[in-house]
């Protein structure tokens, strides 16, 4: 059965995410973010697509873009597929790393505008993010708030919409930020778009836990999955014991996220890092380490 066709008019806005395949990482540290972005803000001048909100989150993405000319599809093909190149050729990996051609869905008016301001970048929380919004590096809030997040320059994010929308007025975009959104006067705004299944809990965690440890060690996802011994193994024999014992995900989650045969893999990987921890100070170290990495969501899980 051919594909529906993507509706898009010169001129449309539309909500556009996209998750990794197998509900997967596909962004595991500073360097793979940063090329995205990269790759996104090349978009209006190739395709005449604007960027106008993003946030990049673990194992999924969501931004909000308007096609002038009618070439979302073009726009969208580029970046994932120039992503997924440079991320296996660095990552040792081959073959998709999204699990489908993007979703989009057309935004039509202010008030769903307004309620996709609020939803994207309250994305930061599924990264476990506790800081404020504004100062998450992977979200176009501080390019609205004129807050150093620690990330390249993202002068081709347009805020002169949203901007004009709040009136020029960025406490009063804050403030509508973390006002409820279930709040009784949010009723003429559209409900929740159905992206359940872009959202995330264990699958953010597990991304986040990997990323870090990934450099901790200096290594790549492939070297830490594919080697049994030595560095690797002890990498992954780490990431399980805060994800499992300090976070406690899932051994299920965990193990689909190590490429394990299942939670019962996961239980003797377990078992055979806790054993590790009582007889080498060295690798007990290198877990706290990982832990202090990872606070916020250490935090977050208590």
């Amino acid at each position: 059965m051919p594909r529906p066709l993507r509706l898009d008019p010169p001129g449309t806005w539309h909500h556009v995410m996209n998750r990794g395949a197998r509900r997967q990482t596909v962004f595991l540290d500073r360097r793979d973010h940063v090329n995205f972005l990269e790759l996104l803000g090349d978009v209006e001048n190739r395709f005449g697509v604007e960027v106008h909100l993003f946030c990049l989150v673990g194992n999924h993405f969501h931004a909000l873009v308007r096609s002038r000319d009618g070439r979302i599809s073009e726009a969208m093909k580029f970046v994932s597929e120039r992503f997924t190149r440079w991320f296996n050729d660095r990552h040792g990996f081959d073959g998709p790393i999204f699990r489908s051609r993007f979703h989009s869905e057309t935004v039509s008016d202010d008030a769903h505008h307004r309620w996709l301001f609020r939803y994207i970048h309250r994305n930061a929380r599924d990264a476990g993010w506790l800081g404020p919004l504004a100062a998450f590096p992977w979200s176009s809030l501080g390019g609205y708030l004129n807050v150093e997040t620690g990330f390249p320059s993202v002068s081709w994010l347009r805020t002169d919409f949203f901007l004009e929308l709040f009136d020029h007025d960025r406490a009063r975009m804050l403030k509508f930020l973390s006002d409820d959104a279930s709040r009784p006067d949010a009723a003429n705004e559209p409900p929740p778009q159905p992206t359940s299944a872009f959202e995330t809990s264990d699958d953010s965690l597990t991304g986040w836990v990997i990323g870090h440890a990934l450099d901790q060690w200096g290594l790549t996802m492939a070297e830490m999955l594919q080697a049994p011994r030595g560095t690797c193994s002890e990498a992954r024999m780490a990431v399980a014991l805060v994800l499992v014992d300090r976070l406690c995900v899932r051994t299920s989650m965990v193990a689909s996220e190590l490429t394990l045969a299942g939670p019962s893999s996961c239980r003797s990987l377990l078992k055979r890092a806790r054993k590790r921890s009582e007889a080498s100070p060295e690798f007990t170290r290198a877990v706290q380490e990982l832990t202090e990495r990872t606070r916020p969501l250490t935090e977050l899980a208590a």
